[in-house]
């Protein structure tokens, strides 16, 4: 077994309680959750009680190829343990897979539930790609032909001279953001109803769309300062005290930025929009390389302040409480395309007996959930684990 740190080694050892283990990519977070399940089913659990989800085949694969070596190794220590023989026997058929390929096994166990066919089958990539692409085209036909007021508005917005390919490709991207939403269709009437009361209103302000910037504006820029006190602590480490003045001066910016906030959006776009890149000292400190690190960091901080004024700060009040009315009618319009291309493309994976990846994750939480409530279903589900990863 490797050396791990104390950090890993609590996270091996610490039983009974629900976790989160954060690390980056390549830090062992799958050794050591291999060998947490490991140490334990040496103690005596059993394999088939626990429930092992990953994004990919290989990290499954590798999941169980640790699992495998570790409970070998254990073997052969010890030939006459039949708990450990009964884990190897029963490892290969243990609920440790993909997210959807525990999603797609659960939902062809309790189809009747669904009401879907008991011969169901998930459709690959190439496969529901090409379902969406038909989908696409009967529905971009079907409105040409009847050219209802909707669909017309759509096309003269995104068709180009020579092809409706832009047409399809936003509503196609659309419909892929549009079903990460548990219950996508009504995450889209609710929104066209906090829409249509922001429309009604007669200052940008109070609406609720401003609400929403203006407090994931402001999160934005309390990391940006949070980053620039750890950049002016970093450079008085390194004794790098030259850059200071102009650091401090741009976190009092930041500072005075952040204090405009509570008077609204006007005040915060007319001073964001006054903010410059700060100009540190060429000459006089101490290391080219600590001058690389610190330049790199500052104008890191502040290309997020630029990327923030131009996502949320660029047009006037007036301007933005009507462009709100124009897209109100867009959205609305997409939302038509969109149910009517939704209809299409279930009617052909129906037809052809499959269910996408999306699918998967619908009919699981179907199955698991109801009105925001774990159905008795999901609590049964639950009680087949002890532990689930």
């Amino acid at each position: 077994m490797p050396d791990f740190t104390p950090s890993q080694n609590k996270a091996i050892e610490t039983k009974n309680v629900s976790m989160v283990v954060s690390a980056g990519a390549g830090s062992g977070k799958t050794t050591v959750m291999t060998s947490r399940i490991l140490r334990s089913l040496l103690e005596g659990s059993d394999i088939n009680r626990y429930l092992v989800v990953t994004f990919t085949k290989a990290a499954a694969s590798d999941v169980k190829e640790k699992l495998y070596k570790g409970l070998m190794k254990a073997q052969a220590e010890n030939p006459a343990d039949r708990h450990i023989a009964g884990q190897l026997m029963s490892l290969p058929a243990a609920d440790i897979s993909t997210v959807h390929a525990f999603c797609f096994s659960r939902i062809k166990q309790y189809f009747s539930v669904l009401g879907i066919t008991p011969d169901v089958r998930a459709a690959d990539e190439t496969e529901a790609s090409l379902l969406l692409q038909e989908s696409m085209e009967k529905t971009l036909n079907e409105g040409y032909e009847k050219q209802q007021p909707y669909f017309m508005l759509l096309a003269d917005g995104f068709s180009g001279r020579k092809s409706d390919k832009r047409f399809a490709d936003v509503m196609l991207g659309l419909y892929k953001e549009l079903r990460v939403y548990p219950n996508y269709r009504r995450f889209l009437e609710e929104l066209i109803e906090k829409l249509e009361k922001d429309c009604k209103k007669t200052e940008y302000t109070n609406t609720e769309v401003c609400s929403v910037i203006m407090d994931e504006a402001e999160k934005c820029i309390l990391t940006a300062r949070e980053n620039l006190e750890k950049l002016c602590k970093y450079a008085l480490d390194v004794q790098e005290e030259i850059y200071l003045p102009s650091l401090y001066a741009f976190a009092e910016e930041l500072d005075t930025l952040l204090s405009i906030f509570p008077a609204g959006y006007d005040g915060v776009k007319e001073y964001i929009n006054t903010l410059k890149n700060p100009r540190l000292p060429t000459k006089g400190y101490n290391s080219e390389i600590q001058k690389e690190k610190i330049y790199a960091v500052k104008n890191d901080i502040f290309e997020e302040i630029k990327r923030i004024r131009g996502r949320y700060f660029v047009f006037s009040s007036e301007t933005n409480l009507e462009d709100m009315k124009t897209n109100l009618a867009l959205i609305k319009a997409a939302k038509e395309f969109l149910f009517e291309f939704d209809d299409t493309y279930t009617r052909l994976k129906k037809n052809a007996g499959v269910i996408d990846f999306s699918d998967q994750e619908h009919l699981m939480l179907a199955l698991l959930e109801k009105d925001g409530t774990p159905t008795p279903l999901c609590l049964e589900i639950k009680k087949q684990f002890d532990e689930i990863y």
